[in-house]
Parts: structure tokens; C-alpha cells; sequence
């Protein structure tokens, strides 16, 4: 039987190529690593984890740091900044930084289900867009911040400073 060709051409990535400075934003466990990952090998971007620069220290690094971190970053030609920490100073700075905007709004059971295949994966073991000697545990706050993130809230906040973006 011959397999049927849709007659719809999806290029997104051709738009994608055009952008430097990228900002991927979602949940936590929303697949926010592994696109930013990917997008940089494709397109040869450097990438950068927020949670590797705010974790360095138990309870996160002080605003004033984070910032400064972020900052240095936005200067960067190009750029692919995989983080979400919206309610922080530095994501609006972000979003206005950004050429493109990919927001992963997916429902809470896929986002559960894919922070618990991540626990169980990594159990005990370092990952690479965390800091050096961060062990993947299971984490009754971040569970708790998971169940109450409210995506309307962020999309309000992307579509505020997201005007002449591609928002994705």
C-alpha cells in the first residue's frame, strides 16, 4: 500500500535558521533540555542551561549573580538559553533579547510523566545541564511547583513582551 503524502509543507526549521538568539521556556520536565540540545547541534548554536548557572549553590545563586550570569549570555552573538524562571528579573530581559520564543505548554500528566521517567533514568546520577555533583533525586518541591505552574500566566508574560518575536 503506498503511503499518502500530506499535502501541507511544514518548514519551521527554515525559520528557525534565520534566528540567533533563542529562548526556550516551559515547565520543568516539559523537554526543554533536549530541544535546546538538539536546536544547538542543528544549527551550531552554543547552549546554555539556566539551571546549570542558578543551581551552583544549595537554594540557588543570588539574584544579583544570576542576572549578571544572563546578561553575559545576551551579549553573545547567538544563543540558545534553556531555562524557565519566570518569575525572575532576568526573563523578561530574555524575552526582549530573543528572536524566537519556544514555550512548551503541555499537560501536567505527559510533564509527571516525563519527570518520573527522568527520575527513574538518572536516579542517583549527574546531568549535564545541571551543575558539576547535582544528583537526580526525587523532589516532593519541585513536584508541588510542577502542580501548581499555571502556563496561562506565562503565555500572558510571553505575549507581553514577545510582539515582533516568532513564538513558537
Amino acid at each position: 500500500m503506498a503511503r499518502m503524502r500530506s499535502p501541507v509543507r511544514f518548514r519551521p526549521m527554515a525559520q528557525v535558521k534565520l534566528a540567533k538568539k533563542i529562548s526556550i521556556i516551559g515547565c520543568p520536565a516539559s523537554g526543554k533540555t533536549t530541544m535546546s540540545n538538539y536546536l544547538g547541534k542543528l544549527l551550531g548554536i552554543p547552549v546554555y542551561h539556566l539551571d546549570k548557572i542558578f543551581w551552583k549553590e544549595k537554594g540557588g545563586i543570588k539574584q544579583d549573580v544570576f542576572i549578571k550570569h544572563q546578561d553575559d549570555i545576551l551579549q553573545k552573538d547567538e544563543w540558545i538559553i534553556d531555562g524557565h524562571f519566570w518569575k525572575s528579573k532576568t526573563f523578561e530581559t530574555r524575552l526582549i533579547a530573543s528572536d524566537i520564543i519556544i514555550f512548551f505548554a503541555f499537560p501536567k500528566r505527559i510533564i509527571f510523566w516525563r519527570l518520573l521517567k527522568r527520575i527513574i533514568n538518572n536516579y542517583g546520577k549527574e546531568r549535564p545541564d545541571m551543575p558539576s555533583g547535582t544528583k537526580t533525586f526525587f523532589d516532593w518541591n519541585l513536584i508541588k511547583y510542577i502542580w501548581s505552574y499555571s502556563s496561562d500566566d506565562v503565555i500572558k508574560k510571553v505575549m507581553e513582551y514577545g510582539e515582533g518575536k516568532q513564538i513558537f
